[in-house]
């Protein structure tokens, strides 16, 4: 019993550390692509939608994240309707990796929750934000 107990703690405290540093995609979401790409990924006035985006929907997970970590700007710009090209550089590499799945799931499906706090432009909410998820 006291050699287990030991290698427990070390098990537990890797796994929960390793849980810490977990990335919570509704939020950097909310925070990183909502203001432009709308709550809930529905679109707004200078990008389009994430939400039944044919790219983000059969697009290949390497794709997806080389125009979220690089862009779309100049000649690779791809709507022409939206005044703003995609900067780039607004994640991380770890970042890109958790908003993938995300962009690809939860958010096409509308599992796993948006973030309350993060009112798009003319949805403030009033007390209700800032409260969990919704």
């Amino acid at each position: 019993m006291k050699r287990i107990f030991p290698v427990l703690v070390l098990v537990i405290f890797i796994g929960g550390a390793e849980s810490a540093g977990a990335v919570d995609a509704a939020r950097l979401y909310a925070d990183k692509c909502a203001p432009c790409h709308g709550p809930g990924g529905r679109g707004g006035p200078s990008a389009p939608p994430h939400k039944r985006n044919a790219f983000i929907t059969e697009g290949s997970p390497e794709e997806i994240k080389q125009v979220i970590m690089n862009g779309r700007q100049g000649a690779e710009k791809k709507y022409p309707d939206f005044p703003l090209a995609m900067p780039g550089g607004l994640v991380t590499e770890a970042q890109a990796d958790a908003l993938v799945p995300y962009l690809k799931g939860p958010l096409q499906t509308g599992k796993g929750g948006v973030p309350r706090g993060r009112c798009g432009p003319g949805e403030h909410r009033g007390p209700r934000c800032g409260r969990g998820m919704r």
